[in-house]
Order: C-alpha cells, then sequence, then structure tokens
C-alpha cells in the first residue's frame, strides 16, 4: 500500500516516464494473463487493479449534493434534528442519523408527530440552564407507529399506535423504553396525541401525585394558557378544585374566561399576588403551579393558605440558587421544585404508570387534548419562533410526514463524545493534536491522553491543557513514541490503570520533511513514515482488545495526489488509507 502513494510522487516527478501500478489478484490462476495484457496495453490508465477477471480502473466521481426527499416515504433515510449552535435558529439541520437497534425493553416508533415544549426553544436559544456541550437532544415527546421491538417487549408489537416519551423526537425514527410509551386512543389523531405526554405528565405529577388536589380547595394556575397551564385547568376541575388563573396577554386572560375561568389575571404583573388574596377573603390558594420567575416566587408564597403547596416547575431559579425566605412556612407550607427529565431518568417505572393512567382518560373521553398549532417539520423555525415570541394558546406540534420537503441536509449525526470513556490522542502534543483536544472537549469528552514523543514542550501546549483542567476535563500526558510498540503498550496500561476506558483512538502523530525522491534515502523516508506507519500498526495491535467507538486516522491529500517532492509522506498516508478499508473489512471501527 505505501506503493501506490510512493509511485504517485514518482508520476507527478518524472512525467516523461510512463508508470503503470498493476494490481493482481494471487488467488486468480488468470494473474500473469492479465499482466501480461497490461504490459502491451496502448491506453493511458496508470492504476489498475484485476479481481476475478475483471479489470478495474481508478477514477474520481463526483458526489451529488442534491439533498433527499423529506417525508411521506416509507424508504426515506432516517433522520433527526440537530442543533450545532445554540443560540440560533441558524443552527437547526435535519441530519441523517443511522437507526438504533432497540435494545431489552425498549421500542422503536416511527414518528408522525412531536410536540414541541418551550425547553426546546430554550435549548436552542442558549439559554436552558444546565445545557450540556456538543449536540443536544430536541423533542421530548411524539405519537406515531411501532416498527421494531426489543427481547422482553410484551405490551406492543409491530403496527401498534402509540406515544411516547422519548429523546430526539424531531426525526423519523425514536427508539423508548416500554414503560414511557402508551397505546394511543383510537379517538386521537397522532397530532393529538403528541400533545398530551409533557404537558400532562407535568402537571398531573404536580396536582395529583405531589399536591394531592382535593375538593373545594382553591389552586393557583400561572401561564394557564400554555400546555401545561390547560393540562392543570382540566385536572383541577376534574378534581373539584376552585381554580385561578394567569396570562400574559389581554387576548389569552380573555380565552381563560371563555373557558369559564371565574378568576383570571395578568401573569405579566406582580399584582396578581394582591388580586388572589382580595378575591379569596384574604385566605389565600392551597396550591400554586408556578412557572414564573424572580419576584413572583416569595409573592406567590404570601398567597398561600396555611397547608399550602407550591409547585416549581420553572428552571431558572433553582439553577442560578436564587435565594428564598423561610418565613412564609411558618404556615406549614410545602416547596416542590419538578424536573420532569429528570424524573423520567430517574423514576422512568413511576413516571410510566402516571402515562398509563393519564391516556386511559383520554381513551374514557374524561379528558382531551389543548388547542393544536401544527406545523410541518420544514416549518419547525416557525414554530420556534412562534413559541418564543407567547402568542400562541395551547400546545405546537411537529407533524413528520405533513409534505415532502427539501430542507437543509447534513451527511452525518453529529460528533458526541462519552463523557465516561477515555480517548487517546498521538501527536497530542502537538498544534494539530491540540486543535483536536479542544474540539473533542467541545463535543463532550471529558478524558483526554495526549501521547507525545517529547512531552509538554511548547508554550500554547501548557496553556491549552490548563484551559483544558480548568473547563473540567481530565488531561493525561504521556511522553512516548508511537512508532516504539513497547512504548505506547506501557502508556496504554498506565491509561488503563489511571482514567476510564479506552474508547477512541485519533492518530494524529507526524513528521514533515519532504524531498525530491532522487535525494531519498532509506533513513530519510522511514523518519517520515515511522510515525504514521509502525504507529498505526501498533495502535491497531494493542488496542485490539478495547471496545473502540472510533479508530481515526489522519491521512492526506497527497497519498490521492501524489504531490512532488512528498514521496516519503505520500508512501506513509496510503498506509494509512488501506489500514483503514482493512479494518473496516474485518469489522473493526475505522475512519
Amino acid at each position: 500500500s505505501p506503493s501506490l502513494g510512493f509511485c504517485r510522487v514518482l508520476t507527478g516527478e518524472y512525467a516523461k516516464f510512463v508508470t503503470r501500478m498493476i494490481d493482481l489478484d494471487p488467488r486468480d490462476d488468470r494473474a500473469q494473463a492479465a499482466l501480461m495484457a497490461e504490459l502491451l496495453a496502448e491506453d493511458d490508465e496508470d492504476e489498475v487493479a484485476w479481481r476475478a477477471g475483471a479489470r478495474h480502473v481508478r477514477r474520481f466521481v463526483p458526489v451529488s449534493d442534491e439533498p433527499p426527499t423529506v417525508g411521506g416515504s416509507d424508504d426515506r433515510p432516517a433522520y433527526r434534528l440537530t442543533m450545532n449552535r445554540p443560540g440560533t435558529l441558524d443552527g437547526l439541520a435535519l441530519s441523517t442519523v443511522r437507526r438504533r437497534t432497540p435494545e431489552r425493553g425498549d421500542v422503536e416508533i416511527e414518528v408522525r408527530a412531536a410536540g414541541l415544549n418551550f425547553s426546546d426553544v430554550m435549548k436552542v436559544l442558549g439559554l436552558y440552564p444546565g445545557l450540556p456541550d456538543g449536540p443536544v437532544s430536541l423533542g421530548a415527546e411524539c405519537a406515531g407507529r411501532v416498527v421494531r421491538v426489543g427481547a422482553g417487549v410484551t405490551r406492543f408489537a409491530v403496527g401498534d399506535e402509540v406515544l411516547a416519551v422519548a429523546p430526539c423526537s424531531f426525526g423519523s425514527h425514536v427508539v423508548a423504553r416500554e414503560w414511557l410509551v402508551a397505546r394511543k386512543p383510537a379517538s386521537l389523531t397522532f397530532e393529538e396525541a403528541a400533545s398530551i405526554p409533557i404537558a400532562f405528565l407535568t402537571a398531573a405529577y404536580g396536582l395529583d401525585y405531589l399536591a394531592r388536589l382535593a375538593p373545594d380547595e382553591r389552586v393557583l394556575i400561572h401561564s394557564a394558557t400554555g400546555g401545561v397551564g390547560l393540562a392543570a385547568i382540566q385536572l383541577a376541575r376534574r378534581a373539584g378544585a376552585e381554580i385561578h388563573a394567569t396570562a400574559g396577554t389581554a387576548e389569552k386572560r380573555a380565552f381563560l374566561a371563555e373557558q369559564g375561568i371565574p378568576h383570571v389575571m395578568d401573569s405579566r404583573s406582580l399584582a396578581f399576588a394582591d388580586e388572589v388574596l382580595q378575591r379569596t377573603g384574604g385566605r389565600g390558594v392551597d396550591v400554586i403551579l408556578n412557572s414564573l420567575a424572580g419576584e413572583a416566587i416569595p409573592r406567590g408564597l404570601d398567597t398561600l393558605a396555611e397547608g399550602g403547596r407550591f409547585l416549581e416547575i420553572g428552571k431558572r431559579d433553582i439553577h442560578d440558587n436564587s435565594q428564598l425566605g423561610l418565613y412564609p412556612f411558618r404556615n406549614n407550607l410545602s416547596f416542590h421544585a419538578i424536573d420532569l427529565d429528570q424524573l423520567i431518568q430517574v423514576h422512568p417505572e413511576r413516571i410510566g404508570r402516571l402515562l398509563q393512567e393519564l391516556v386511559a382518560e383520554f381513551a374514557d373521553g374524561h379528558l382531551a387534548p389543548p388547542p393544536l398549532r401544527v406545523f410541518g417539520i420544514d416549518e419547525i423555525t416557525d414554530a420556534i419562533r412562534l413559541m418564543q415570541q407567547g402568542r400562541h394558546v395551547g400546545k405546537i406540534v411537529v407533524a413528520t410526514d405533513r409534505r415532502p420537503t427539501r430542507v437543509l441536509w447534513r451527511d452525518c449525526e453529529p460528533i458526541a463524545f462519552r463523557p465516561d470513556a477515555t480517548y487517546l490522542i498521538t501527536g497530542g502534543l502537538g498544534g494539530f493534536g491540540l486543535s483536536l483536544a479542544q474540539w473533542m472537549a467541545d463535543r463532550g469528552a471529558r478524558h483526554l491522553a495526549l501521547l507525545g514523543r517529547r512531552g509538554v514542550h511548547s508554550p500554547r501546549a501548557e496553556r491549552v491543557i490548563d484551559e483544558l483542567r480548568s473547563s473540567g476535563v481530565q488531561v493525561a500526558v504521556t511522553p512516548a513514541d508511537v512508532s516504539k510498540e513497547d512504548e505506547l503498550a506501557a502508556a496504554i496500561r498506565e491509561m488503563e490503570r489511571a482514567l476510564p476506558p479506552l474508547r477512541g483512538v485519533f492518530h494524529a502523530a507526524m513528521i514533515l520533511d519532504d524531498g525530491l525522491l532522487l535525494n531519498l534515502d532509506r533513513d530519510w523516508m522511514w523518519r517520515v513514515m515511522a510515525p504514521k506507519v509502525a504507529g498505526a500498526w501498533a495502535l491497531h495491535r494493542q488496542t485490539s482488545r478495547h471496545a473502540l467507538d472510533y479508530f481515526v486516522l489522519f491521512s492526506s491529500l497527497s497519498s490521492v495526489f501524489g504531490h512532488a517532492g512528498q514521496g516519503n509522506y505520500a508512501a506513509a498516508n496510503a498506509f494509512l488509507d488501506s489500514l483503514a478499508h482493512y479494518r473496516r473489512a474485518v469489522g473493526l471501527p475505522c475512519l
């Protein structure tokens, strides 16, 4: 394989010579005849391969940049809405993804509709508290049809129409835990079903599970025209409670009045607290479902009756560690912070049972979906903008099969590295390796092993390593020559002792020392080839027992085009190209 890269340089440096590279199949008895045919051929092909009696020549073929059509086709590629740059709608794109095989207890769903929540808007705008580095999951609820089930799944079969709580729901397919999937009532459309899970689970967990809202109790529901608010109104009516509600505009307050809510106030004014006390004769309310921030929280506590329950579903004040005076709690008050995302992760069975109970009430007609505004998947930015402006009533739903459309399309999943894994970068203390380390840390890597012959040898290396460590990344620096397998083996043993499991190798070690072929000797050739060739082969051997997600070899266009003066470098990179083909052929990861 290095000879291919070398000969491509030879062809360029000695253009007056006729050079032809012939690759014969050693298992084919016709190889000698094929060689003779090539020697006598009068065409201008300079690279030929014979396999199973067929002649193959090298060609560069342009790749079409025509985007695929999304929607309305069973054989469409799997895709997902991704966000690469929080803070702007321009960072949204539909990305092709590999469908994940359902594991034990999993259900794969072909999504027909997905609900949009304010948490999605906050993530897109970069305002969501605790937003992780790297790609961000968008969408948490959906409805669709079951297309695959994992081992042990007994409640669902392929073809069932369902609704579910599932991450990354803005896409063609999702995988959800069986606990968090429920059969779609036949009376509901997919769009209506997709509007149910998050809003009603949030409201029910607060009012039913935590507050135990009872008949004749008074409840104050803030921002009551949103999905959670309207769900809470239905649950409060079911409980026989007296409802007080707030909304941010005159139109929304008029809507609540039309729904028969007698006590409606302005959510954008702290005067709601005085109005509540006035309307209740100074007694206050028994339960508050709060999504307002800042001073509205202590003002709300002032309106709670003895034994009152304050249900906080907002995140801003929690993550800002806002201070709250304890004096109001002398009246046996309780404060409950509700993080549904965390509950889904930690207590999926509990949330799953609550979901089943709620869906049964929809099937019986005791509960109804909220008002909907439906957008196509191509209109997702319009949907987010509408929710951001706060002009909608009820739920916003995105239909993934509404009509075919052309969208900005990416060819691969956004990279996200595991925070519980170690990634090895050879040449990690050079300029390219350090930039790679920063790029990986920005995408979730939290344990990096940087390998270099000379250790930390530059001010930039010191600065980058300090920055990585100060941002919470564990950086291990190992002086070792990757081309010497014994040194590499020792470095890997040290990593295994001190760091989480090795999940990725990034081979960026290199030496660039150009020279015309006429001047190259064996030592000059090997000086450039050793880190790439011997280093890559040593990495291949020494990581064979590790379950790697990534094995990345950094090659160069010099191996393809044969740049003059780079015979040694082109040969080294051609070896990397061939090693990548070999690893992929035997089922090992490589890029």
